[in-house]
C-alpha cells in the first residue's frame, strides 16, 4: 500500500498531534521499485541509486496530500544523504504543475521547496555537495544534524498500526 492511502491517516495524525517525526531509513526497504530487484546484484549501482529508494515515498508524502492535511507532521529522511534534494524537488515542481494541467482532478500544486523546508529533514553523512547547496542553510544543516543525533524514529512498518491503535 501507499503512504497516503486512508489505512495510514490515524499514524500520520497521531505522529503530528504527539510532534514525533517519522523517520524513512536507507535500508527498510518498505516500498522496493521492481527495478531494485535488479540492482540488488550490483551493490555498486544500488549504493549510487539510494535515493531513488524514497523518491515515491516523498512523492506520497507532498504531492499526495500527507503534508497539506498534517502541516505539523515531521518527516526524517535517514541516510539517504542531501545533494540530491534541490534538484529533485525542481524536477517534482515541474512534474506536479505539469501533470496538474491534464488532470485537474488531483491535488493542486503546492511548492515544493517550501514544504520541504517545513516538514522535511535529512541526515546526512560524508555528503559535502549538500553544504554548498542554498536549500540547506547552516542553520538547517544544524537542525538535520540534531535531528540525525536524535533519532528520534517510529518505525512505518505493518506494526505501526497496532502502535497507533494502542497510543
Amino acid at each position: 500500500r501507499r503512504y497516503f492511502e486512508e489505512d495510514y491517516s490515524p499514524l500520520w495524525a497521531k505522529a503530528e498531534e504527539a510532534g514525533i517525526p517519522i523517520s524513512f531509513h536507507v535500508g527498510c526497504s518498505s516500498h522496493n521499485a521492481e527495478w531494485v530487484k535488479d540492482f540488488a546484484s550490483d551493490s555498486i549501482a544500488m549504493y549510487g541509486n539510494t535515493a531513488a529508494l524514497i523518491q515515491p515515498t516523498l512523492v506520497d508524502f507532498m504531492c499526495r496530500g500527507i503534508c497539506e492535511k498534517h502541516p505539523n507532521l515531521k518527516i526524517v529522511v535517514a541516510e539517504f544523504n542531501a545533494g540530491w534534494i534541490a534538484y529533485w524537488l525542481d524536477r517534482i515542481d515541474q512534474g506536479w504543475k505539469r501533470d496538474y494541467a491534464r488532470h485537474t482532478d488531483m491535488a493542486k500544486p503546492q511548492p515544493v521547496h517550501d514544504i520541504w523546508q517545513r516538514q522535511f529533514y535529512a541526515t546526512i553523512e560524508n555528503d559535502q555537495i549538500t553544504s554548498l547547496t542554498p536549500l540547506f542553510s547552516p542553520k538547517r544543516l544544524e537542525d538535520m544534524t540534531f535531528m540525525s543525533l536524535r533519532r528520534m524514529t517510529l518505525n512505518t512498518s505493518s506494526s505501526s498500526r497496532r502502535c497507533v491503535t494502542a497510543m
